[in-house]
């Protein structure tokens, strides 16, 4: 599942962000499109405003220059075993400069709710892992 991807916000993300098997993934981008607006965003029930600011939103992106990102986690790819730990980076990242998607922070704050549902109290661990007492 992914969180946000470099196209999301207009091409304006600098990481794409994911849950695989290995856990919650980072990866940070090296170069930002310098991309123009597009004008905001339409409803999708609008088909036809939706794929005419696609096509617009297509064109800035093949004319945009690519500039490199100067910071030490530009091109680094993060890899973590909870939500909480990749939504700290996510932070980390922002507080540095990196265009980070709200809805990225949000999906991942959403996830560390839900664990924090399953979290059994007296071990610490996930209760759906948890052995039950006997």
């Amino acid at each position: 599942m992914a969180y946000c991807r470099f196209s999301s916000d207009d091409f304006k993300s600098d990481v794409y962000v994911y849950y695989g098997e290995n856990g919650f993934n980072i990866y940070v981008s090296s170069r930002r499109l310098d991309i123009e607006d597009v004008g905001p965003k339409v409803d999708l029930a609008d088909t036809k405003a939706f794929v005419a600011r696609h096509k617009r939103l297509m064109e800035a992106a093949a004319k945009a220059d690519s500039k490199p990102i100067e910071h030490p986690d530009a091109g680094e790819c993060f890899v973590f075993h909870t939500p909480m730990q990749a939504m700290n980076k996510l932070l980390e990242l922002k507080d540095a400069g990196f265009r980070i998607p709200d809805a990225a922070i949000a999906g991942l704050k959403a996830e560390v709710a839900e664990w924090i549902e399953v979290l059994d109290p007296r071990s610490g661990e996930c209760a759906r892992n948890a052995e039950t007492p006997e």
